[in-house]
């Protein structure tokens, strides 16, 4: 128990309000906290120069909010992605909230992991920034959390990943 309220886009781990997710906002302009997905998740032929942190991009003219966002492509599910290990507090609900884009080509999508299963999935046709939200029962303290990015011939993107 934190014993106090933790601010908006913190959670109570082990006592502690913290930030679960480290860059979740991209707003560091680069991959702090992140690496590129593990095998076998990611699509043969695709790595992380794939991936990139941007401020605009064709057809995604500006981060969600903020400075950066981050854009991949490649073109078959799952894709590219990046992923970090976070911790957590074991049998406990968390809530991730993110901004998915699509950019200005279809087909395009993306996904939420936790360990390699996905718990939510992107598919959009539009150039906006869409909200995409997903429960999950941590299994374990130690979990690892990735998204996706599958689009042909360009990048869709993610931002402002939050988990609470």
């Amino acid at each position: 128990m934190c014993g106090i309220a933790c601010a908006t886009g913190k959670s109570c781990v082990a006592g502690s309000c913290v930030t679960i997710l480290v860059n979740g906002d991209f707003e560091t302009g680069d991959f702090t906290g992140w690496t590129e997905l593990s095998n076998p998740m990611e699509t043969s032929g695709c790595d992380i120069t794939s991936t990139h942190i941007r401020s605009t991009y064709v057809g995604i003219p500006s981060a969600q909010s903020g400075m950066y966002f981050s854009a991949g492509g490649c073109p078959t599910p799952p894709g590219t992605g990046l992923e970090q290990t976070i911790t957590l507090n074991a049998g406990q609900l968390y809530t991730v909230t993110a901004y998915y884009n699509a950019g200005a080509f279809t087909p395009s999508g993306g996904a939420l992991y936790i360990d390699g299963t996905s718990i939510a999935t992107a598919a959009f046709t539009d150039a906006n920034w869409h909200q995409v939200t997903a429960t999950f029962t941590a299994s374990s303290s130690s979990v690892t959390f990735a998204i996706s990015f599958y689009n042909g011939p360009y990048e869709s993107a993610w931002d402002n990943i939050v988990i609470v």
